[in-house]
């Protein structure tokens, strides 16, 4: 298997974007998205979003549509994985 893998923080958009770049040159077939945070309190991206958001939507949303023409040209898959972790946690509504 040829395997590259790169360090993004996908919550962090301007991360996500030099990722992005050095994926798409590697030529990508699978993206795989299992990114997942649940912090204690509110806290919010150098970009200045909720974190969750930007880590559950935000971000992979981004890289997904960066990278979708080198996935194109290679019949490439997108591959979202999500969990069940935020049932453990009481929603505040304050």
């Amino acid at each position: 298997a040829d395997l590259h893998l790169t360090r993004c923080d996908v919550a962090d958009l301007d991360d996500v974007r030099r990722a992005a770049d050095v994926l798409a040159a590697a030529r990508p077939d699978l993206l795989v998205h299992n990114a997942g945070v649940l912090p204690p309190a509110r806290t919010v991206t150098p970009q200045g979003h909720e974190l969750c958001l930007a880590t559950h939507v935000l971000g992979p949303h981004l890289l997904t549509r960066r990278l979708a023409g080198a996935l194109r040209e290679r019949g490439g898959r997108v591959l979202w994985i999500s969990s069940g972790g935020m049932y453990a946690q009481r929603l505040r509504a304050d």
